[in-house]
């Protein structure tokens, strides 16, 4: 058996020149950046988000076909196949932890082994898992728009080490881990014993809350996972109008364009 989490900000690429602040539920912000900083991005942002972040370009593929992905892998599916739905990737830990499987193919633009202090985040549920399930294998399946992320590196393996090298020693002595792109994937041929989704609402825009929604719907219907299996916690409620936010971002700019003129703003 093996064990499977996606994180939906695999599918959306952000870049650090964007300067995007980031937290999470752990530091009780939750409602802030998942929800309130979306809009003043979509305002005020000097990039296009809907086109910059959008998986049908940025993408290795699109969100709605990981589940025919992981069947050409030989990930199956069956009636003692549990699921879990979350806003963020620190419930994974608890999800975890009873599963039999030492095996985790883990979809995420972050490795989530930042520290393995007690306190459970989404930022170190992964190495903490690694001290209650001691020899663990995890393939961390890195995004490719995230090469943009080091420019210096010449090829994946010099990526893949910058990605290792944030992981302490300790952590990397626990477990085997692999940074992999996705068609680097072995075939596994096992069943899924434990598939965890987050929306990370924090680092992914409102606007692809639908595709994070579709492709869950994919597997429900696509798997027949029991719904006796499935545990879903709540979602922050984002219910964003994308043509009154782009009149409003127009006027912004247009504001913005004529305070430049009138030498009242600097050109960055």
């Amino acid at each position: 058996m093996i064990l499977v989490s996606v994180d939906f900000d695999y599918f959306v690429r952000e870049l650090k020149s964007w300067d995007w602040g980031h937290s999470d539920e752990n530091g009780g912000q939750a409602g802030l950046y998942a929800y309130k900083a979306w809009y003043v991005r979509y305002v005020t942002s000097r990039i296009d988000i809907i086109k910059e972040t959008d998986p049908k370009i940025h993408a290795d593929f699109e969100p709605i076909q990981l589940l025919s992905k992981f069947r050409e892998l030989g990930l199956k599916f069956n009636d003692r196949t549990r699921m879990m739905i979350a806003e963020s990737h620190g419930e994974a830990y608890h999800f975890f932890k009873e599963m039999q499987s030492n095996v985790m193919i883990h979809l995420d633009a972050h490795h989530d082994m930042y520290d393995d202090s007690d306190e459970i985040t989404c930022g170190n549920w992964l190495a903490n898992l690694t001290k209650i399930k001691r020899g663990m294998e995890i393939y961390h399946v890195v995004p490719k728009w995230e090469r943009e992320w080091y420019p210096n590196a010449k090829s994946k393996e010099e990526m893949f080490k910058e990605i290792s090298s944030a992981i302490k020693n300790e952590i990397k002595q626990r477990a085997t881990i692999r940074h992999v792109f996705f068609e680097d994937l072995p075939k596994f041929n096992q069943v899924v014993e434990g598939i965890f989704f987050c929306r990370s609402g924090s680092w992914t825009p409102p606007h692809l809350d639908q595709e994070f929604i579709d492709m869950l719907k994919v597997f429900i219907i696509g798997t027949g996972i029991l719904p006796s299996n499935i545990i879903e916690l709540p979602l922050i409620v984002r219910n964003f109008n994308m043509k009154e936010i782009e009149e409003t971002r127009k006027k912004f700019l247009e504001a913005e364009k004529m305070l430049r003129e009138k030498g009242g703003m600097k050109n960055d």
